[in-house]
């Protein structure tokens, strides 16, 4: 794979990581911090809808979600 992909997929992943604390930090709630991932996420990147709904399954709480998708954000990133 190209070194610049690689690179540039990982730049991704980490903008996602970003926002998905910044959403975390400001929401009270699932729902509150759903809304705030799908108004702030650019669902160009192919594998955010199954890792929100993968980890929307497994959570009972919103710090559960937050870990959860952070958890496989970092996994996507050690792919490269």
């Amino acid at each position: 794979m190209n070194l610049k992909i690689i690179q540039n997929q990982k730049k991704i992943i980490q903008e996602i990581r970003e926002i998905v604390d910044y959403c975390f930090n400001e929401s009270e709630s699932i729902k509150g911090f759903i809304k705030c991932l799908k108004n702030e996420l650019d669902y160009s990147y192919e594998n955010i809808r199954d890792i929100l709904e993968e980890c929307l399954e497994e959570s009972e709480t919103i710090e559960e979600l937050h870990q959860c998708i952070v958890d496989l954000l970092d996994r996507e990133m050690f792919k490269f």
